[in-house]
């Protein structure tokens, strides 16, 4: 479902993924991937500050959640236009290792070209 919900958001479909993000909040409370999925879409449609408050509000409880929550807060960041803080997130990705700083360093690098 998660995979229809991010097609149609790429696709400019806001309401249907996040009715899909929200409905799987109703069957799986609390659960940090569909938190981030559902902050993703809303990043991806141009809700970057209303995806970070969410994000900001995740508990993840593993480091490779983590990682993951700080790179999309960093996207969320840097797409509704605090760069600044966006750099940071992605240096904390990057010094927290793991698979998350490897896409940190990649989307760092993009944001500077």
């Amino acid at each position: 479902m998660a995979e229809i919900a991010f097609i149609g958001a790429f696709a400019g479909r806001l309401r249907p993924a996040e009715t899909i993000f929200q409905s799987l909040l109703l069957l799986c409370p609390g659960n940090p991937h569909v938190q981030i999925g559902l902050a993703l879409v809303w990043t991806i449609c141009g809700k970057s500050m209303e995806a970070a408050a969410l994000l900001d509000r995740i508990d993840a409880t593993t480091s490779a959640e983590r990682g993951l929550v700080t790179v999309c807060s960093a996207i969320a960041l840097r797409d509704s236009g605090h760069r600044s803080a966006a750099d940071r997130m992605f240096s904390d990705a990057i010094a927290q290792g793991g698979a998350a700083a490897e896409w940190a360093r990649g989307l760092a690098q993009s944001g500077k070209e």
